[in-house]
């Protein structure tokens, strides 16, 4: 059995038993002075509790720690403590190898003190990148990084690959917002199961990386057909589909509807300009409240349509009416007026005022031949003022045009002719004939 340690108790009752021992245990007293074992040194990885050990300590009645090595031992107290990460935090005794110390003390305020290093091992923070992410197309993105961690609760950086291109360089932060522009500028467009990174550094630049989805749901285009667009028979119609938009910024394409007969197949392009040629050829003449139809398509097939409104002006004919005529009386009158057109292409209607009465209907046509009998029923010789009216026809707005003109009437000196010759008996009477 081991002999029961010395302790200042009993060495005063044997002083007290006899005067000669105190000579010679005086010296002992003063021999057991506290002596610290700090043992270690210690090995932890950031983020774990540091078990501390000072068994091996003898004649002590209180262990104080320093373990912050600012001589002061004020960091922990008694012999084996587990000190927490969050008070070793606390004490900015993280990664590294550090210096810390022991203190005992025995019941007399006598102490002794001991040092060891301590080393912390830097742990890789575990990146967690949120998602999934949904928007739509034209949308900004926020994006969430606060799910990662730290073992030793290092302040992390954060940089995301958000066209995952391999390069954390796209945005920075822990919840940045990365607005549709930049989406659209890397190429993150429409699309499902898009791949997002994020690669979280710590203080001592120990790295992890971690991915997340990204759905881009695409919208349909908004179609703007322009208009209301209003023009004269005759004259090319310039569409304009530029008001049309896409909420992503996708390319459009146009087709029109010019026709009104749900077909977009008339034009294509932003801004296409239709001839009155192909416009009479698809029937779009004059009238009022005509439809244009347009339809817009983006790059993922999505299409939407608008329609406009088309007023098509009816415009009076460009009359010929071929006068002044001049013939000699007794010969036919030919009429021309076939020079006459019309704007849009329309039919045109003859009617002629050959006694200048203001009632039209004495001839029709554009070029009518009149005999000298149907003729003198209407003007003598001289000069006789005839008048022409043209109407179009087929249109909403018919359009006439009256124009005048002369016809000049030459009077021819007659042709004698006296007959005979002449026989008779005397006695008879004679019948002249001119």
């Amino acid at each position: 059995m081991e002999p029961r340690p010395m302790t200042r108790a009993r060495l005063r009752r044997r002083a007290a038993r006899t005067l000669c021992g105190v000579v010679f245990l005086l010296p002992a007293l003063a021999l057991a002075a506290p002596t610290a074992t700090i043992n270690g040194p210690y090995a932890i990885n950031e983020g774990s509790v540091l078990n501390l050990d000072a068994t091996g300590s003898t004649n002590a009645v209180a262990w104080r720690w320093d373990l912050d090595n600012d001589g002061q031992y004020d960091d922990a107290t008694g012999e084996t403590p587990a000190v927490a990460w969050s008070t070793l935090a606390g004490l900015g005794v993280t990664d590294g190898a550090v210096t810390i110390g022991l203190e005992v003390e025995d019941g007399a305020a006598a102490t002794d003190s001991a040092t060891t290093t301590l080393t912390i091992t830097n742990l890789d923070p575990v990146a967690d990148g949120g998602g999934p992410y949904g928007i739509n197309e034209g949308e900004d993105l926020t994006l969430n990084g606060s799910g990662s961690t730290d073992p030793g609760d290092d302040a992390l950086t954060y940089a995301w690959d958000v066209d995952n291109d391999g390069q954390y360089d796209d945005a920075t932060g822990v919840s940045p917002t990365v607005t549709w522009a930049t989406l659209s500028g890397l190429g993150v467009v429409d699309g499902a199961g898009l791949t997002i990174g994020l690669e979280v550094t710590d203080t001592e630049s120990a790295t992890n990386t971690a991915t997340a989805t990204l759905t881009i749901t695409n919208l349909d285009p908004a179609a703007d057909g322009g208009g209301p667009y209003s023009i004269t028979e005759g004259d090319d119609l310039a569409l304009d589909g530029s008001g049309s938009t896409d909420p992503g910024g996708d390319t459009l394409t146009y087709a029109w509807d010019v026709d009104n007969d749900g077909q977009y197949n008339d034009a294509t392009g932003v801004s296409p300009t239709v001839t009155w040629a192909t416009l009479s050829g698809l029937g779009v003449v004059d009238g009022t409240g005509l439809t244009i139809g347009l339809e817009v398509t983006d790059t993922e097939s999505a299409t939407n349509t608008a329609t406009a409104t088309l007023t098509i002006t009816n415009a009076p004919p460009t009359v010929d009416h071929g006068g002044p005529y001049t013939m000699n009386e007794g010969a036919s009158l030919v009429l021309d007026a076939t020079g006459t057109t019309d704007p849009g292409g329309d039919t045109l209607t003859y009617s002629w005022d050959l006694n200048n009465d203001g009632t039209f209907g004495d001839a029709t046509g554009d070029n009518p031949t009149l005999s000298w009998a149907a003729l003198s029923v209407f003007i003598l010789d001289g000069t006789n003022t005839i008048g022409l009216r043209v109407g179009d026809t087929g249109n909403t707005n018919n359009e006439t045009v009256d124009v005048t003109t002369t016809v000049t009437i030459t009077n021819l000196v007659p042709v004698p002719d006296g007959g005979g010759p002449y026989a008779i008996d005397e006695g008879q009477d004679l019948v002249l004939d001119a």
